[in-house]
């Protein structure tokens, strides 16, 4: 799970061997050495932890009346490893001091050229940093509207019809089942902090449903992203199809998996500005680029939803889907901004 990561610690960590190595020791080879010393440290301190976490459940200990050992056992554990990162500083220090004693005269000409320009180095390096955090702390992109409202969004869509009124489901949330996730308290996952979304049922001639969500940000950033846990779920369990759209075939991610009564799965993609993208990881580098190129950072996600069940061919449910989402995907560019 995410809290069990270690990237909290890794980060804390990194943040105190980098200028601690900096300012210690003067060679780069004893400098590396800390680094990788404290990453592997804590990759460890953090397999310790959860293997002790492991050890006080089988114990019949980790019940939520005893949150606080959680706690007490996480800090000793950070504890031991910021004491090794220590040791393994002092002993490098060590070893430089009594290396720098048996320096000639020329390496000690060279040392104290290394003192004179490493101030202004440091101060250069502190006002570079600084900087670039006021700029990421007053840096906002402005909100990006949608054309239109998604209410009204067609009622009809070639053949499929609005359901007046749908049967209650969890959909757009994203069950740990379909997705093959580790467990969850509330058993799903959910795109975040949207700030426009349409959640619809349409149903086609021969009694075929489908569900449609479409969540749009007008701008993002941390905690309000399309790039959270839903969508790093979406898209280890999704596999790529291509569709023929018009002109150009675009790519959508899709997940299909075997429930209880039938066939289940959701096709979903992503529209920033225009794109029609499947994978995550090129959704963040674009939205990056349009917030430096464009000075925005909107983007949406769509999903549709299906599912068979008893008699009814699951094939034939899925490329129904398909065909719906192909029908929607003209549409959005009256609603998404592009």
């Amino acid at each position: 799970m995410r809290e069990c990561s270690g990237v909290n610690q890794l980060l804390a960590v990194t943040a105190m061997a980098l200028p601690a190595g900096f300012i210690f020791l003067s060679s780069w080879v004893r400098r590396a050495a800390l680094m990788a010393f404290a990453v592997v440290a804590s990759y460890l301190g953090n397999g310790a932890r959860i293997a002790l976490v492991g050890f006080l459940a089988t114990r019949g200990l980790a019940n939520g009346d005893l949150r606080g050992l959680h706690l007490l056992e996480g800090l000793v554990v950070s504890a031991l490893c910021y004491l090794f990162i220590l040791a393994c500083l002092s002993l490098l220090v060590a070893t430089e001091r009594a290396g720098k004693s048996t320096k000639t005269p020329h390496g000690a000409a060279a040392a104290g050229n290394r003192q004179v320009w490493r101030p202004w180095f440091e101060i250069a390096s502190l006002m570079a940093a600084l900087s670039i955090g006021v700029g990421l702390l007053f840096f906002r992109t402005p909100d990006v509207r949608l054309d239109s409202d998604l209410r009204t969004f067609p009622t009809r869509i070639g053949e499929w019809s609005l359901e007046s009124l749908p049967r209650p489901a969890r959909f757009p949330a994203i069950d740990d089942e379909l997705v093959q996730a580790y467990p969850s308290p509330e058993g799903e996952r959910r795109f975040a902090a949207i700030d426009d979304e349409l959640v619809r049922v349409y149903r086609d001639s021969s009694g075929q449903q489908v569900r449609l969500y479409i969540g749009y940000h007008r701008s993002q950033r941390e905690g309000k992203e399309l790039a959270g846990e839903a969508a790093h779920l979406l898209n280890a369990a999704s596999m790529p199809i291509r569709l023929p759209v018009g002109l150009e075939t675009v790519e959508l991610g899709e997940v299909v998996r075997q429930s209880r009564t039938g066939k289940r799965g959701v096709l979903y993609w992503y529209d920033l500005n225009g794109r029609v993208l499947s994978s995550m990881y090129l959704a963040k580098e674009y939205m990056a680029w349009d917030a430096l190129t464009r000075g925005r950072t909107n983007g949406a996600v769509v999903m549709v939803q299906w599912e068979s069940s008893g008699s009814v061919d699951a094939e034939s449910s899925r490329m129904k889907a398909v065909a719906f989402a192909r029908s929607i995907l003209p549409l959005l560019s009256t609603f998404i901004p592009s």
